[in-house]
């Protein structure tokens, strides 16, 4: 329910743990924004 209501929650879940899988930060970050523009075109 938290996620619902705060969506950084759920962003600074999901780089937690990317980095757990061992993902680099560059890895990180291209993720989250390749899935931020997804978002915004999906929306659009």
């Amino acid at each position: 329910m938290k996620e619902m209501s705060d969506p950084t929650t759920t962003i600074v879940q999901a780089r937690k743990t990317y980095k757990k899988l061992g993902r680099s930060d560059k890895w990180i970050q291209q993720r989250m924004t390749g899935q931020e523009t997804r978002n915004k075109l999906t929306d659009y």
